[in-house]
């Protein structure tokens, strides 16, 4: 049953589309019923060739899939920005390195801070490290902040109210059982 907050005069139904059983089942639902609604997909650079033709598969079968994607150039930039300016001092005075050890070390450094154009492989780029269970930033970086500045901000922009539908698994994990439906 959907609420009828989604059928509110002004109000956008934003459906996150990942490639998997659960967004398929939210963006059928808005289908379904004839709330005003868009679907929208954040590319990682790093989906599965498989996943990719899925999506392909269902847009042309479903309606059209806004497709973002993350973009850390200016990041990099920045870092390069701050390699080249403090490491050089930092690398000397805290760590103990030579000017010409410590030239080496930025010299590399600034050789493979250069975006790819990946935004996975970007992200790690700049991070400096990958996502792990301790670092958990993948999804944030990659999905949450390019759908809420491409799509949600420009939404709201427009004078719409965004509802955000996102399918969860509440048999995957305790906590995702507890998630609230609002």
């Amino acid at each position: 049953m959907i609420d009828s907050r989604c059928f509110a005069p002004g109000v956008m139904n934003l459906v996150t589309v990942s490639g998997g059983k659960d967004s398929l089942a939210d963006w059928l639902l808005a289908i379904e019923s004839g709330v005003e609604f868009q679907a929208a997909h954040a590319d990682t650079g790093h989906e599965h060739p498989e996943t990719v033709e899925y999506l392909n598969y269902l847009e042309s079968r479903l309606g059209p899939l806004r497709r973002i994607r993350a973009d850390f150039t200016q990041r990099i930039v920045d870092k390069r920005t701050f390699v080249k300016d403090k490491w050089p001092t930092s690398l000397v005075r805290d760590l103990g390195f030579t000017e010409t050890e410590a030239a080496s070390i930025v010299r590399r450094a600034l050789n493979a801070l250069k975006p790819t154009g990946i935004p996975f492989l970007d992200m790690c780029i700049w991070k400096g490290t990958f996502p792990s269970t301790q670092r958990k930033f993948f999804s944030f970086e990659l999905k949450q902040i390019p759908m809420q500045e491409q799509v949600v901000d420009r939404l709201v922009a427009e004078g719409k109210r965004v509802i955000t539908w996102q399918g969860v698994r509440a048999q995957e994990s305790a906590s995702r059982a507890a998630l609230a439906e609002w």
